[in-house]
Parts: structure tokens; C-alpha cells; sequence
């Protein structure tokens, strides 16, 4: 439904003593007004303000702003968005009461009685500081005279945005409707209870209306719109019969005196028969409402209406009939063939689509049926069987099946020289060939300046190895601008076509010997190089060794040769090359130094003396070499447990004594005094051991109280008390905190003096003693030096 105006329903003897009431005793029940309509609505400025009927006058939302006036209405009060109404005064006495209905932001509205434009604070007669939705802002005055311009300010206190009701005025003239309605008009002029409705229209709108007042015939009710157009849905339940709609505008001061009516049929209420429809076959499937039409059949749709009687639609839709597709036969004489703008490179059936071009206004195909003849050729100048001849060679044929006629004339086109594909002349010079093929002629005509058979020239080196790149390359001159036509010979494929390159690099995997031609053309002449060449086989046959990573700094590599002796040895590492000549001895072996923590990959090339062939390698080519740190095994004792390096892939702990393998965890806690050692080996496969001397202190029969070693800490002298149970002599052991010995000796005495021959770092070492019985005591020392 398009009209989106404002109804109210109301029964007919209400609307008139209510109007009647508000019109004369200005009662505050709110007519239903015209909120806004764009040629009434208030300005932000004064001096354009509208001069309009206020009565039950209401407006929604705020103009743009326009801030000003402070303290018009005491303190804190100021102008944000303002909205201006002129008026002219009748009486003494000035009053407005304006309801403030609801805001979409902030707390309500303010508003005042003006008596200039523009305006200060003392033109203010009455105002409003603030009212909240729901409340009603009065405004008095007694200061105008008759006749008087005055002003109605209304604003969004603090910027809010709110709707309103002028919902009583006094003492201001109230303008009047100019016009009357001179007719009202239906859509359709018939209808159907419940179902399609009509909309109803006014005309000419009346001036300074509010709205206009829809007076029903069916049942006497009246509604209200904005607009002079609404849409009037007739409840099922009305009986069919011929009914009237009447129109009368309104505003809240004035309603036009006559009433204009319309008449409308008002059909039965029965099931709806919809006019058989017949569509294209690609318009389907399409939606009738919510039913899914795939294609033709009949239909039935059901509508349900508010008023509870749904409405049944029945439709029959059929299908145009499809025509064949037209057929476009087409034979062009070249490459391609442009239709209709898109181009067509290739023989073949196209589909052509033409939306809404054929009958009925319905799509239609045609079939392109296209055959494109074209042949693409050189004529190559050989020497065959010592004679000179011309040799055409067909690069692309796109009727590959059609049958060629070959006609050779020279370019005077005297006479025909012969009708074979090629074409022995008895000299060189100008001459054309005529091909047919279908329905297509084709001429090409050239100078053929020089005779392969009296002339030599070089296309390729004529030794070469398989594996090898081979470069083709022309020695002669190339005329700016010529076409390059090359014929290469290839095992089990002689004459590989290239083009396009004055230059090639190819390569060849078994030996043996090859023709090769390159026949150059500009716009007048042609001119064709032949050559040959041979591929040899290695002699030689080599095996290099080996990947592996390594935790030394160099290792050897080692490669075996077989063949014919001396050969030259390439070995790279991709930065650098050593090249080892005259090599008669294997295996060779070749040391390599990588530098530590690298991986690096060395690759072989080995020629012999006899074709400077590459040697086949048969085995891995390249190798790496990863060489690794080897890893500095320490043992860590934390009371009676000993730990190796963290990080390791693997812990071996053995008894040093019997050799047997007690443990493979990084800690280690041994169950007897005694001397143990660690092998660690790091995630390169490197390894590193180391041992240590160790006592179980729950078991000492010695004890740190009852040994005294002093100074502590010491510059690296001490003097030591053994207690008297102890029997001498004692031997002593200096070693650090990995358990690395540093010095050791013998005390003969229970009280004696160890003085190191060399001093150590500053820091924490132990002391360890072994009496006569093998029982062992060790004892931490702080060693200090200046």
C-alpha cells in the first residue's frame, strides 16, 4: 500500500459534537492534525516563519540547529534547534497550551511568547523553561494590541528532540481553508470485501488543511488522512452493492462546507478466477506471493484477510511454444571470424542467445556453424640429393582433411612449373606457390637468393655430450624484421619445429648425429641454413659418497671412477669450485672442511680424456655434509645425585671400575660411593664423557666437624686436622665443580699442609680424601686469588 498517511476511524455522530466542542469551547481532546506537512512546518529563523491554524496543531523532531539567547527564560535556559510559528493577535489576551507528547533523545521542551523579530530577551512576554513528555507548557500574554504580529517559539531544551500538540489556542486569528473539493476519484471503480481495496483521491487539495475527513457509505464510519489520497480496504463482511465514499477537509480551525462523494462497486465476495496468463519457458520458475509457478498448469492461491475470510485465486498459466534455433553457416579464409562483436578463433558449433528477441517477446538461440581454412607454412631452401630445392613445410592446417594443391610458378607467373609439393628449379631466384585447399587460395612468393648445395654456414658446434646443453646460434647476418623458421632433428623426432629466436639452447639424451635448418624470410627474400652435428655418450662412469653429519672439523669424500684414466674431478660447494686434473687412481678421496655448526652440499662433475664427456655419476649427486659441535660432557653433584648437560638425545652411566651401565636419565643417583662416568650425545649423533669421584655422605665414616681445613677461604694452601681415628696416610684430590681433577697428593700426617702447585680461578672446589680402609670424605673449599 503506497499512501502512508495518518487514519483515525471514528462514528460519525462523535466526529460532529466533537468538532463542534473544539471549535467553539477550545477543548484540550486532540483533533487529529497535520503533523508537519513541508509548506506549514515551522523555521529556525522568525522573519520566515508560517502564519497558520495553531489549533491542535502538532509537529515531530527538531530543525537543524541554531543556538543562541541565553537566559531568554531565566538562568541555564538557552536556544538550541528553535522552531517558529507567526500569529496575529484578536483579543488582550494571548494563551497557548502546548502538550509535549514524546522525545527521541533528551528531557523535554521550553517555549515562549514573542513580540519581535528579531528578538532579545525583553521581547519575551511568556515562557516555558522546560516541560518532560507527558506534560503540557502554558503561555499567557496581555501585552499585544489588536492586530499585533506575534511569535511562538518552541525548542529542545539542552538540544532534545521531541514531538508536540498545540492542543488549545486563544486571542490569535486562526486562518481559514481556501478552496473547496471539487471531485474525489476511485481506483479501481470496483472491489472485492476483504481483498484488493481502493484508494480514494481529493482533488484539488484544499489550503491550509490538516487533513481530510472519509466518510463511509457502507457503515457511516468515518476515517481521517493527512493527505487528500488513502487506501480503504472494505471489511469481507459488507454485502455487494453500489456505496459512496465522501470527502471533506479539515483543519483545527475551519472544515469545507460541502461534502464531495464517489461511488464504487463492491463485487461478491466469491472465489477469484485470475486471468489465464502464458509465459516464456524461460521465465520459469517465478513466485506468485509465496507459490512457487515451475511451469505451466493451474494454480491456486489462498489469501487470508484480517477480517477472517480468506480469498481463493485461481490461475492458469501456460507456455509459449520453443522455436528451433536458427542456423548461421559461415566459411571464412582466415584465422579467425568476428560475429555480433565476439570473436571466433576456431571451426566449431557456437550457441548464439538473443534474451527477448524472438516471438512473444521470448528468448531465441541460433547455431553458428563456422569453418575457418587457413594454412600456415615456410618454404625451406635444402639441398636434397645435391640438388637445390624448395621444400614447404605446413606449420598449422585448420581443415587438416581437406586435400592441397601445390602450383609453382615463377614470379612473372609465365608459366607453371610444377603441381609437386616440392619443387626442384634449376636455379636459384624468384618464385611463387599457389595453394587451394577448399575453397580458400593461398600465395606465397620470395626471392631464393643462395643454393645450400655451393654455400656452407654453421648452425651448431658439431660435437656435443648428451646431458649437455646445446647451443644453436646462426653465423650470418639476420635481416632486421625476418620471420625465423627452425628444423631441428631430435631422437625419434627429425625435424621439431621452433620459431620465433635467432638463437637456441637444447638438450639431447642419447648420442648420435642430427640435421638442423633454420630458414630465415623477410618481405622479399628467403634464405636457408643447413647443418649437422653429433652427440656422444660418456665413457666414464663415477660414484660419489656420501651424506652424513659429522662432528669432526674436515671429512673425505670418496669417488670411484671407472673408464678411460686421466679424468678431471669438479667438486662444488655452490660458492666455490676445487678442480682436481689428471686423476688415475680409485677411488679418489677428497677432504672437505665445512665450517663448524654449517650444512653444506658438495656436488661432482667428472670428465674423461677421450670426448670430454661427462662421466654418468650413478650414485647420490650432490651430498651434504652436516658438521656438528661436538658436545662437553659435565657432571653436577646436588647432595647424592649427580646430573649430566641438559638437552642431550641420550645418557649412558657407568661404574668406572666394572665398566657396567647403571643408568640412562640426565640424573643419576648412584646407591654406593665410587667413581662413575657419563657418556651424553647431542641430537648431530656427537658424544663427549666425563667422570667423577663420588661419596655417598650418609655413609661417610669421615666428617666435614670432624676435619678442619683452614684458611676459608684460601689463596690455595691449607692447613688440615685429620681426627685421631683417622690412620694415615690420606691421599687428597683438588677437583672443580664438574668433577674435573686439578691436583692431587698425600698427607702422611693427621695434622699436615696442601699447598697447590698451581692455583686455580676464583671460585667453589672440592676437597676429597681416601683413608686406609677406602672410605672417602669430601669437603667444599672457597679458593680467592688477587
Amino acid at each position: 500500500m503506497k499512501n502512508k498517511s495518518k487514519t483515525t476511524i471514528f462514528s460519525c455522530s462523535r466526529f460532529l459534537s466533537l468538532l463542534f466542542i473544539q471549535l467553539i469551547m477550545f477543548s484540550t481532546d486532540r483533533l487529529v492534525a497535520q503533523c508537519g506537512a513541508p509548506d506549514q512546518a515551522p523555521t529556525i529563523e522568525c522573519d520566515s516563519a508560517p502564519l497558520i491554524c495553531l489549533q491542535n496543531w502538532c509537529y515531530g523532531g527538531a530543525l537543524e540547529a541554531n543556538p543562541g539567547h541565553n537566559s531568554f527564560c531565566g538562568p541555564n535556559t538557552s536556544v538550541h534547534n528553535p522552531q517558529y510559528y507567526k500569529f496575529i493577535v484578536t483579543d488582550e489576551e494571548v494563551v497557548f497550551e502546548i502538550h509535549v507528547d514524546d522525545c527521541d533523545s533528551g528531557i523535554g521542551l521550553q517555549s515562549a511568547i514573542l513580540g519581535a523579530c528579531p528578538w532579545e530577551t525583553f521581547d519575551v512576554h511568556d515562557c516555558d523553561p522546560g516541560t518532560p513528555p507527558g506534560g503540557t507548557m502554558f503561555l499567557q500574554s496581555t501585552g499585544f494590541e489588536i492586530g499585533q504580529m506575534g511569535w511562538l517559539l518552541i525548542d529542545g531544551s539542552n538540544g532534545s528532540t521531541c514531538s508536540y500538540t498545540i492542543t488549545s489556542t486563544f486571542g490569535i486569528s486562526q486562518p481559514e481553508l481556501v478552496g473547496e473539493i471539487s471531485l474525489v476519484t476511485a481506483t479501481p471503480t470496483s472491489t472485492i470485501p476483504g481483498y484488493y481495496g481502493i484508494t480514494v483521491e481529493a482533488t484539488p487539495p484544499v489550503a491550509n488543511a490538516h487533513g481530510y475527513y472519509w466518510v463511509h457509505g457502507w457503515s457511516g464510519d468515518t476515517i481521517t488522512s493527512t493527505d487528500n489520497t488513502t487506501f480503504i480496504l472494505v471489511p469481507c463482511d459488507i454485502d455487494p452493492g453500489i456505496y459512496t465514499i465522501c470527502a471533506r477537509a479539515f483543519s483545527g480551525c475551519d472544515t469545507t462546507e460541502n461534502e464531495t462523494c464517489v461511488e464504487f462497486e463492491l463485487l461478491a465476495n466469491d472465489e477469484i478466477i485470475k486471468s489465464p496468463s502464458t509465459f516464456c519457458s524461460e521465465t520459469f520458475p517465478f513466485m506468485w506471493f509465496d507459490l512457487t509457478i515451475p511451469g505451466p498448469g493451474t494454480y491456486t492461491q489462498s489469501f487470508p484477510q484480517p477480517s477472517g475470510c480468506p480469498i481463493d485465486s485461481i490461475w492458469q498459466v501456460d507456455v509459449y511454444p520453443e522455436s528451433e534455433p536458427g542456423i548461421i553457416d559461415t566459411s571464412v579464409c582466415d584465422y579467425s571470424f568476428m560475429y555480433e562483436g565476439e570473436v571466433y578463433d576456431a571451426s566449431g558449433t557456437y550457441l548464439l542467445d538473443y534474451p527477448g528477441q524472438g516471438v512473444n517477446g521470448c528468448d531465441s538461440t541460433a547455431e553458428l556453424h563456422l569453418t575457418l581454412d587457413i594454412i600456415e607454412l615456410f618454404i625451406e631452401a635444402n639441398c636434397l640429393d645435391s640438388q637445390f630445392t624448395l621444400l614447404p613445410h605446413i606449420l598449422e592446417h585448420y581443415l587438416s582433411n581437406d586435400s592441397i594443391y601445390f602450383s609453382w610458378y615463377d614470379c612473372d607467373y609465365d608459366s607453371l612449373l610444377s603441381t609437386a609439393i616440392n619443387f626442384t628449379p634449376d636455379t636459384t631466384g624468384c618464385f611463387c606457390l599457389v595453394l587451394e585447399h577448399s575453397f580458400c587460395s593461398d600465395t606465397i612468393c620470395s626471392t631464393f637468393e643462395s643454393d645450400p648445395c655451393e654455400i656452407s654456414c654453421s648452425l651448431v658446434q658439431h660435437t656435443g655430450c648428451s646431458q649437455d646443453p646445446v647451443l644453436f646460434t646462426y653465423d650470418g647476418e639476420i635481416p632486421e624484421g625476418s620471420t625465423l623458421h627452425w628444423l631441428i632433428d631430435f631422437p625419434g623426432a627429425p625435424g621439431t619445429y621452433f620459431s620465433g629466436t635467432d638463437s637456441l639452447l637444447l638438450f639431447y639424451d642419447e648420442s648420435g648425429c642430427y640435421r638442423a635448418s633454420l630458414t630465415i624470410m623477410d618481405s622479399l627474400n628467403t634464405q636457408t641454413c643447413v647443418d649437422s652435428f653429433c652427440i656422444e655418450s660418456p665413457v666414464s662412469i663415477a660414484s660419489f659418497c656420501c651424506s652424513e653429519i659429522k662432528c669432526d672439523t674436515c671429512t673425505t669424500l670418496m669417488i670411484g671412477l671407472s673408464g678411460t684414466a686421466p679424468w678431471t674431478i669438479y667438486i662444488s660447494d655452490g660458492v666455490t669450485t676445487d678442480t682436481v686434473p689428471g686423476i688415475t687412481d680409485t677411488p679418489y678421496h677428497h677432504e672437505v672442511c665445512p665450517p663448524a655448526d654449517s650444512t653444506i652440499t658438495y656436488s661432482l662433475i667428472v670428465t674423461d680424456t677421450v670426448n670430454a664427456c661427462p662421466a654418468i655419476i650413478t650414485t647420490e649427486n650432490p651430498v651434504t655434509i652436516h658438521l656438528s659441535s661436538s658436545p662437553i660432557a659435565s657432571i653436577i653433584q646436588e647432595t647424592d645425585t649427580l646430573c649430566a648437560n641438559e638437552g642431550m638425545t641420550s645418557y649412558t652411566w657407568t661404574n668406572c671400575l666394572t665398566k657396567e651401565t647403571v643408568s640412562s636419565s640426565q640424573c643419576f643417583t648412584p646407591g654406593t660411593s665410587g667413581c662413575y662416568c657419563v657418556e651424553i650425545v647431542n641430537v648431530s649423533g656427537c658424544a663427549d664423557t666425563a667422570c667423577i669421584d663420588f661419596l655417598i655422605s650418609a655413609v661417610s665414616d669421615l666428617n666435614n666437624d670432624l676435619i678442619g681445613i683452614l684458611p676459608v677461604p684460601s689463596s690455595g694452601s691449607w692447613e688440615v686436622r685429620m681426627p685421631g681415628r683417622v690412620q694415615t696416610p690420606v691421599a687428597w684430590s683438588l677437583v672443580d665443580l664438574s668433577g674435573r681433577l686439578l691436583e692431587q697428593g698425600i698427607l702422611s700426617e693427621s695434622i699436615g699442609e696442601i699447598a697447590l702447585d698451581k692455583i686455580p680461578n676464583s671460585g667453589l672446589y672440592y676437597l676429597k680424601f681416601v683413608g686406609q680402609n677406602g672410605r672417602m670424605i669430601t669437603s667444599k673449599v672457597v679458593i680467592l686469588t688477587e
